[in-house]
């Protein structure tokens, strides 16, 4: 099989037995296991940026709609 490195030191899978090749298998799920999740973090990161930037956008459209509207009242005072 094939050869991995576990406490600094070098070993053959082809020498593991069965009790000790259930947990190098369930180190390598473990292993495949993180990627994937990590995989996931980073897309959730990633969605979660460009909704702050669309939230961004619209608030500072909406302040800007009432920043318009706000100039508008004030030039179309009716002087007294």
């Amino acid at each position: 099989m094939a050869k991995f490195t576990l406490g600094g030191k070098e070993f053959d899978t082809n020498d593991l037995t069965d009790d000790a090749k259930a947990h190098y298998q369930a180190i390598q799920v473990c292993e495949a296991k993180i990627l994937d999740l990590n995989a996931q973090v980073a897309i959730m990161q990633t969605a979660r940026n460009a909704y702050g930037e669309k939230l961004l956008e619209l608030m500072i459209a909406v302040n800007d709609k009432k920043e318009t509207l706000a100039n508008t009242v004030d030039e179309e005072k009716i002087p007294l």
